[in-house]
């Protein structure tokens, strides 16, 4: 069993309760193994103790939290979803959303990054969603690298005196 409390290179898979998903997040669950994530599903999760928390814990160690949004499961499950992908972004956590082609998401979350797919060609087609959703996953781990490089970088002008003094200890003695 995984630590969900414990920090770590996870890709949180936020999904419907319901088996019609199982193959797509298998799916997902192959594209994160293979760029070195440990996946961790929300329908996986056994919850010793609230189960919110345990969900809120496992988004906030996670590197990449993806979404199954399909807004053809009950009001109650889409709900669910909405709110832990409302989390993960009120946290500034990287986000995938992975949607049917015939699905229109909600305005808020059309201009995030989303891919789709064909449910009747995901079975034939897997290799190439596995391969989308690695991409996608690469896009979002280099620009996490890239901005980690901005932050840590002393002599970067965007980085803020504050943020200079935690990385520089001799910026106390210049003063």
């Amino acid at each position: 069993a995984v630590d969900i409390l414990k920090p770590m290179n996870s890709c949180f898979i936020i999904s419907p309760f319901s088996v019609d998903f199982d193959s797509l997040s298998r799916i997902i669950e192959d594209a994160a193994n293979q760029v070195g994530l440990i996946p961790m599903r929300t329908d996986k999760i056994q919850a010793n103790q609230d189960i919110l928390k345990e969900i809120e814990e496992g988004i906030k160690s996670a590197k990449i939290v993806v979404v199954i949004y399909s807004p053809v499961v009950d009001d109650l499950s889409k709900l669910n979803v909405l709110y832990e992908l409302g989390f993960a972004h009120a946290l500034g956590k990287s986000t995938l959303v992975v949607k049917e082609k015939n699905q229109q998401l909600p305005f808020d979350l059309g201009f995030r990054r989303y891919i789709e797919y064909n449910q009747e060609e995901l079975s034939k087609k897997s290799r190439d969603m596995v391969l989308k959703i690695k991409d996608s996953m690469h896009i979002m781990l280099d620009k996490m690298v890239k901005k980690n490089n901005q932050l840590t970088n002393p002599d970067n002008e965007n980085v803020s005196v504050i943020h200079k003094m935690h990385l520089i200890p001799e910026f106390w003695t210049k003063i």
